[in-house]
C-alpha cells in the first residue's frame, strides 16, 4: 500500500515525463517572487532620481540581461532571433515597456500595496478577456 510511482501519472493513467530541469525552473519562479516583491521597497528607497531616471536604469539591466541570456542560448546568433521574432515579439516588448513604465509610475503615485495588489490581480481581469 505504501508504493510509489516510479514515474509521474496524470489522472487519465498516462505516464509523464519529468523535465529534468524542472527543479530549476521552480527554484527560479521562487526567487523571481522575491525580487518582485522587493520591487516596490526599492523603488521608494531611492530618495534622488525620478520615476524617467529609475526606468531608464531598470530597462538597461533588463535589456544587458535579456542580451546576455540569449547570446549564451542562442551561441551568438541573436540578431537572426531578433529577425525570425517577427510583429508578435514587437508588440509583446511594447507592452512590456508600458508595463514597466505604468508600475514605477503606480509605485510612485499610491501606496506600494495598492500598486503590487492590483498588478498581481491583473490575470484575473485579463483571463475573461482571453
Amino acid at each position: 500500500m505504501n508504493e510509489t510511482p516510479s514515474q509521474p501519472t496524470m489522472a487519465s493513467g498516462t505516464v509523464v515525463e519529468r523535465d529534468p530541469l524542472y527543479g530549476l525552473g521552480v527554484a527560479m519562479v521562487m526567487v523571481a517572487g522575491c525580487f518582485f516583491s522587493l520591487g516596490g521597497l526599492l523603488v521608494r528607497l531611492v530618495e534622488d532620481a525620478g520615476p524617467w531616471q529609475i526606468l531608464m536604469v531598470r530597462s538597461i539591466m533588463l535589456s544587458v540581461t535579456i542580451f546576455a541570456v540569449l547570446v549564451v542560448r542562442h551561441r551568438g546568433k541573436v540578431f537572426a532571433e531578433f529577425r525570425r521574432c517577427g510583429v508578435a515579439a514587437v508588440i509583446g516588448a511594447l507592452c512590456l515597456g508600458v508595463t514597466f513604465s505604468s508600475f514605477i509610475f503606480s509605485l510612485l503615485h499610491t501606496t506600494v500595496a495598492n500598486a503590487v495588489f492590483i498588478l498581481c490581480a491583473s490575470p484575473f481581469f485579463t483571463a475573461p478577456l482571453a
